[in-house]
């Protein structure tokens, strides 16, 4: 059975107590490559190194709401798993958020920890298919490109001789 590679994850999120709580559970539960962001600018700055998953706080105290950097990081790469953190109940802020994007929405109570660690397991696996699928359709790209070139190669050379 092969192994999924652990996942480079980002958490936004501007409650230092919060975020601290997220780092920890997810330290617990043996993920190694966490960064966290107090800020949406400095997450931003550092979407280039293309994390797997992003935790993202609904309500930034800042610049940015969370919709905003959904937005952002849909655009700049789809694949990009964005899971929003809330502590509002609110049916239409998590329709919102899955209409930007979103994998899910999870609210910040006691069984907030347990969701997050079986959201990540599912996305690493979501992502490891889709990678052999991606595999798979340059494969078959690639046999197609050869059987057109033996065939125009055969045609060739039927005019020839």
């Amino acid at each position: 059975m092969e192994t999924i590679a652990q996942p480079q994850i980002f958490c936004v999120e501007d409650d230092k107590m919060y975020q601290g709580l997220i780092e920890n559970e997810l330290v617990k539960k043996g993920y190694e490559n966490i960064s966290m962001f107090s800020s949406g600018k400095t997450f931003i700055d550092n979407l280039y190194k293309m994390p797997d998953i992003v935790f993202l706080d609904y309500s930034l105290e800042e610049e940015f709401t969370g919709i905003d950097l959904l937005r952002k990081v849909k655009s700049f790469n789809p694949d990009i798993q964005v899971i929003m953190l809330s502590g509002q109940e609110n049916m239409e802020v998590a329709v919102n958020s899955l209409k930007y994007g979103a994998y899910d929405y999870v609210i910040k109570n006691d069984f907030a920890y347990r969701r997050i660690s079986t959201l990540i397991g599912r996305i690493c696996k979501w992502n490891t298919m889709l990678k052999r699928s991606k595999q798979l359709k340059r494969t078959e790209r690639g046999i197609f490109l050869a059987l057109g070139l033996v065939v125009a190669a055969a045609a060739v050379f039927s005019f020839m001789y």
